[in-house]
Order: C-alpha cells, then sequence, then structure tokens
C-alpha cells in the first residue's frame, strides 16, 4: 500500500527519500503518488526501473564523513552497540534539465549531511542503465537520523521530489559496526522486498 510520506535523497539518504513514520520503523517508504500537475504519466510499470539490474553501478562518493577513517577503513571512535542505517533508490527523470535539477538539489542535500550532528557516513552511487541514484548512510542515532531528513536542504528536496524524479523507496534499519561500511549488494537486499 502506497502512504503519503517524505523522501529523502537522496542521502538518507541522503538520497532524498526518507519518511518520519516509516523510516522510524525500517518500513519502506515509497515516493509520493504524483499529481496531476507534477508528472505528465506515471511510469506504464511502476516499480520496473527500481527493479533494474544495476551491472554498471558506479560510486560517485565511496563511504566516507565525519564518523569515518577513509584511510584506515574504520571508525573514527569506539564502537556504539548499534547505528541507524537507511538506504535509498531514486529513479531521476532523464531529460538533461531535471537531470541538472536532481544533481543541483543532490549536491546541496550532501552538503548539509556533511555538517549534520550524527552522521557517521554516508556513500552515493549511480547507475546509467538504469537512471538512478542509490545512497546509503550511517548515522549515531535514530533522532540524528531524522534531525537531517527534517532539516532545510533535506526537507527541501522532499518538496522537490516529483519535479526532479520517477520513483524512489527508502528503508532503514538498526545495525552494528560490523556491517560498515555497507555493501551495495547488501543494500539491495534490504530494498528487494520492498519493491512492487
Amino acid at each position: 500500500m502506497r502512504t503519503p510520506s517524505m523522501i529523502s535523497t537522496l542521502l538518507a539518504t541522503l538520497a532524498l527519500a526518507s519518511a518520519c513514520t516509516s523510516a522510524a520503523t525500517g518500513d519502506a517508504v515509497p515516493a509520493p503518488s504524483p499529481s496531476a500537475s507534477s508528472v505528465s504519466s506515471p511510469p506504464p510499470d511502476e516499480g520496473a526501473v527500481l527493479r533494474c539490474a544495476d551491472d554498471d553501478l558506479v560510486d560517485s562518493i565511496a563511504f566516507s564523513g565525519p564518523g569515518w577513517d577513509v584511510t584506515k577503513g574504520a571508525l573514527t571512535k569506539e564502537a556504539r552497540a548499534s547505528y541507524r542505517i537507511a538506504t535509498t533508490v531514486f529513479a531521476y527523470h532523464r531529460d538533461e534539465k531535471r537531470k541538472a535539477d536532481f544533481d543541483a538539489t543532490l549536491a546541496r542535500v550532501i552538503e548539509a549531511a556533511k555538517v549534520s550532528p550524527g552522521l557517521v557516513g554516508y556513500q552515493i552511487a549511480h547507475s546509467s542503465n538504469c537512471g538512478y541514484a542509490r545512497t546509503i548512510s550511517v548515522w549515531e542515532t535514530e533522532d540524528d537520523m531524522m534531525g537531517f531528513v527534517l532539516s532545510g536542504a533535506h526537507s527541501d528536496a522532499m518538496t522537490k521530489v516529483r519535479a526532479v524524479g520517477i520513483d524512489g523507496r527508502t528503508i532503514g534499519w538498526e545495525g552494528t559496526a560490523k556491517e560498515l561500511p555497507v555493501s551495495w549488494p547488501a543494500a539491495r537486499a534490504k530494498l528487494v522486498p520492498t519493491l512492487p
């Protein structure tokens, strides 16, 4: 069942797709249903883009952040008992203007995430074949993640979801330091059961 929700971005996001209620419970968060004014016609097979095999997935930003030492591949401080992890897949429009809008929105969200309290790290990848971006973000607590989700740049991005994108999903879960950094296949395994 599709429910109205906020989409995070990317970034968890970072990604542009996370919802207050569903991200907190670990439920998948679908993109809100498009209004007649925002999208001329929905994709013929809802979710088809999101189920695309992303064999060409390329990291745009490898896992990094204030809580992750990329040279050591380890946390910068003692491991917590658990972390809030979120992953997003977000299919963007391929026309030049809306793709540029997507990229600009994502850049603003990334800059805001970098200075958000509780961010451990994030990564972003794109699949040209599928026409989507994927994100993984790791937060010290769920409150930290939700503080970011509802913040300026991310909140603004959520209002633009249908203008810059086609469809998206986010799912969050509690994880441990042993899972870090989360691999793309592991993140996809969390998302696949949620796709239409």
